[in-house]
């Protein structure tokens, strides 16, 4: 298995490090407001060469097929700038106002046709399909570091249809690589996004969070759809890192 999560991943390398090159453009305006310019330039110079030697150590959960590659590979770019706040002695919660602040500003970035475009696909019958096969497919637990989970039919009044997870590939990596406790703020910035579409979903817990699933229920299109920052007021948020 090792030889194929080395041959994937490598073989996508370029494409993986060019993605990286565009988001430290977000990173360095979020970190703008905190730091002092100077450190934020030397932080991010060497986060290039941190997140290319992360790469051969994702795992494989069965590449472009399965629906959760990607929120494997793009949120394990803050990475290493996560382990660079740390070391500095930034506190947590600062980290996750960073994190969530970054993922709110390139949501908003993506031009409002295209934004209308992503909302309207939540709800689209290919999309309920979609999900339905990659539930079936995680339950067969090829791969020990994907995600699994159920899909839920709606109920025809409350939600139109919901993904219940039980195992979450992003939790077990960045818990692998020392950094969990960073992981209920990345849950925070699905608010981001769903804020940004206009997509209103309900969530009452997650794993990172110490729930026993993850448990989205997709509603509908709304244009009063909450942020995730500050998370207090959400359900799903029990700060236990911050104690």
């Amino acid at each position: 298995m090792a030889d194929l999560d080395n041959a994937y991943y490598l073989k996508k390398k370029a494409g993986i490090m060019r993605e990286f090159d565009l988001t430290v453009r977000f990173q360095k305006r979020s970190l703008v407001p905190h730091f002092d310019g100077a450190k934020i330039d030397g932080w991010l110079a060497r986060t290039r060469a941190m997140f290319e030697s992360l790469i051969p150590q994702f795992p494989y959960i069965g590449g472009a097929v399965n629906e959760f590659t990607k929120y494997l590979v793009r949120p394990s770019m803050l990475i290493p700038l996560v382990r660079i706040l740390r070391d500095e002695g930034v506190p947590v919660r600062q980290v996750g106002q960073i994190i969530y602040e970054m993922a709110a500003a390139g949501y908003n970035f993506i031009p409002a046709p295209l934004r209308w475009w992503q909302a309207r696909g939540y709800f689209s019958e290919k999309q309920k399909a979609q999900w339905r096969r990659t539930a079936r497919q995680t339950q067969l637990r090829r791969y020990p570091g994907d995600w699994v989970c159920e899909y839920v039919e709606g109920d025809g009044e409350t939600f139109e249809y919901g993904i219940d997870v039980t195992e979450c590939g992003l939790l077990k990596f960045w818990r692998a690589q020392g950094v969990e406790e960073y992981v209920p703020y990345l849950c925070l910035t699905d608010w981001a996004l769903w804020q940004s579409l206009g997509v209103e979903v309900k969530r009452t817990q997650t794993l990172a969070n110490g729930g026993t699933c993850c448990d989205y229920r997709y509603v509908g299109r709304s244009k009063d759809v909450p942020g995730g920052w500050p998370p207090e007021s959400l359900p799903e948020w029990t700060g236990e890192y911050e104690l």
